[in-house]
């Protein structure tokens, strides 16, 4: 059964980067960029609702290592099968990086790939580093909140997909010219290291936050229920998120 929840993650979390990263730089969206904010968002969180669905009987769809360790902390997933989740996580990054590469690559005949963009998630010079810092630390805690909320079995819901792909769009709506509103260090990764660069440069920050925000939210969910929770093993397929 590890394999196939491995086969899941790896799956899962490779279509999520392969959308999210196409719905950015494939369509032609004009000079309009609220209409390409709001695209990109209502795609995004249409894809982890979809894949919630699609692979949270065989995995949970965790799909992002910092909901992985979010709910280890919460005490509702087992330790030792953490670092399995997380390296199909970051190797489905990368693979869905590397398709979303050989579809540019096609479309350019190679003549000026290097140029091209791979979505990589960066602040560049309109936000500082401490602005990115704060808003995926804050974006990512506030999305864990959620998926605890529609997972827990006092409140779980067969529409917690929904919810939760309803929060991944809100909050890129209003995080992505931030930081690029990654909430997600898998969809960071392969973007980074494919595209090299300063995205390469900044990819720590994208670890670090998102994971700082999901283990914050396990704190806040295990002191507002007054839980002190222990791995729970019987019910991994409850365990769905981004």
């Amino acid at each position: 059964m590890r394999r196939q929840k491995i086969a899941a993650e790896f799956l899962g979390t490779a279509i999520l980067v392969t959308l999210i990263c196409g719905a950015i730089i494939i369509p032609d969206y004009g000079p309009s960029q609220a209409a390409a904010t709001l695209t990109i968002a209502s795609a995004s969180g249409f894809a982890v609702a979809a894949l919630v669905y699609a692979i949270g009987p065989i995995s949970g769809c965790h799909i992002n290592p910092a909901i992985t360790i979010c709910l280890w902390t919460a005490g509702r997933f087992p330790a030792r099968e953490v670092p399995y989740y997380l390296v199909a996580q970051f190797l489905g990054g990368l693979a869905g990086a590397a398709l979303v590469e050989a579809l540019l690559h096609g479309k350019t005949g190679g003549a000026n790939f290097a140029l091209l963009s791979l979505a990589q998630t960066g602040w560049g010079a309109s936000y500082s580093t401490t602005s990115a810092f704060i808003a995926e630390t804050f974006a990512t805690f506030v999305l864990s909140l959620i998926v605890l909320a529609v997972t827990a079995e006092r409140t779980g819901t067969s529409i917690g997909a929904v919810a939760v792909g309803l929060a991944v769009a809100v909050l890129l709506i209003t995080f992505m010219k931030v930081s690029g509103g990654s909430m997600n260090p898998a969809r960071s990764f392969g973007p980074a290291l494919l595209g090299g660069g300063e995205p390469l440069a900044q990819l720590w920050l994208y670890c670090v936050a998102p994971v700082l925000g999901g283990v914050l939210a396990a704190l806040t969910d295990k002191l507002l229920h007054n839980t002190v929770g222990a791995p729970n093993e019987a019910h991994p397929a409850k365990k769905s998120t981004n």
